[in-house]
């Protein structure tokens, strides 16, 4: 089986750790992979090469028509049984690369259907027709695309979670509270909560050290506005898995994912996690894996009252559904 996938980017975010996982998982099990990507020298794309993965460059026109030439020259040559763009905004060009070739492209849905649409614009509906189609690693997504596009074929592929790198481990008795934050430093994650959320249990006189792990648009602003806390800033880290067994909880404040691979990952740890609910974490919360919290002071609250949610059934969900032999008999099916 050949596997194209095309990547719009290869930098260090969620999308772009599945999709590293993913290739070294079919590349171990026998599966010719190619990658191709519109941006280049990235930190992921040294990670996926290291496989023995090829990693091709067709970003540098700026001209959709001129990288679709290009990208159709490359899967020509390379003879692939199906065309993965791996965001959602490269469906266009894996969907009509496959009709071209008479083979299945497929789409994705990374987040929860909104903010494709949003992000995308008018161009959303290309993205979304071209490929045969596609794949959402959230059921929140899949079911929510359906609705916002029409209903077209969608199936479900869960994230990877590498359970050799995020082993579980006891939390050690200690006197301080460590708080976690770790994602883009954009709007999207409202990461000035995870700030307002140190600030308040720090004036409440609780023990309170915290570290925030990322970089984006935001970073001096957080920077500016937590003098006085005692809230480290860090930028590059290549494996978070030690910022985890440090937590005592992971705090996310995002207002819209797919399936965070941190909260997974922090699960598999045994963090306990605590998280602003929206639609994405329906299942979780229903399913007794998080607690419902709506609020900042809900998890101010849960914080100050030591809350956790249950580690041994977090744990046990994981891994259910997010291993990497359940991935691949998934994507066996949904590829056959």
């Amino acid at each position: 089986m050949r596997i194209l996938f095309l990547a719009g980017t290869l930098g260090r975010g969620g999308a772009e750790k599945q999709l590293f996982y993913l290739s070294r998982l079919l590349h171990q099990n026998g599966y010719h992979i190619k990658v191709a990507c519109l941006t280049k020298n990235e930190f992921y794309e040294a990670e996926i090469k290291n496989l023995g993965i090829e990693v091709v460059f067709i970003g540098k026109s700026t001209n959709k028509l001129v990288r679709l030439l290009e990208f159709f020259k490359i899967a020509t040559k390379f003879k692939p049984n199906f065309i993965y763009g791996f965001h959602f905004y490269t469906g266009f060009y894996a969907g009509i690369v496959a009709r071209l070739l008479g083979i299945k492209g497929i789409g994705s849905i990374r987040s929860n259907g909104h903010a494709e649409k949003k992000f995308s614009g008018s161009l959303a509906f290309i993205h979304f027709i071209f490929p045969h189609f596609l794949i959402a690693n959230s059921i929140n997504g899949l079911n929510n695309s359906k609705k916002i596009f029409y209903n077209k074929k969608i199936e479900y592929l869960p994230n990877i979670i590498d359970f050799n790198r995020f082993t579980f481990k006891n939390k050690k008795e200690i006197n301080s509270i460590n708080l976690l934050f770790i994602g883009s430093l954009k709007q999207v994650k409202n990461p000035e909560h995870f700030v307002e959320i140190v600030r308040v249990l720090t004036q409440e006189k609780q023990n309170i050290k915290a570290k925030i792990i990322g970089s984006g648009v935001l970073e001096n602003s957080l920077k500016l506005n937590s003098k006085n806390l005692n809230i480290g800033f860090y930028r590059a880290i290549d494996d978070v898995s030690s910022f985890l067994y440090e937590a005592n909880y992971l705090i996310s404040t995002s207002k819209t994912e797919g399936t965070p691979n941190v909260i997974l990952e922090a699960m598999a740890t045994g963090t306990p996690v605590l998280a602003i609910y929206h639609e994405g974490l329906i299942d979780w919360v229903n399913n007794g894996l998080l607690i419902k919290t709506d609020t900042i002071e809900d998890i101010i609250n849960q914080i100050k009252n030591r809350t956790i949610n249950d580690i041994e059934k977090s744990r046990e969900f994981l891994h259910s559904n997010h291993t990497e032999s359940v991935v691949l008999e998934k994507f066996k099916q949904i590829t056959k």
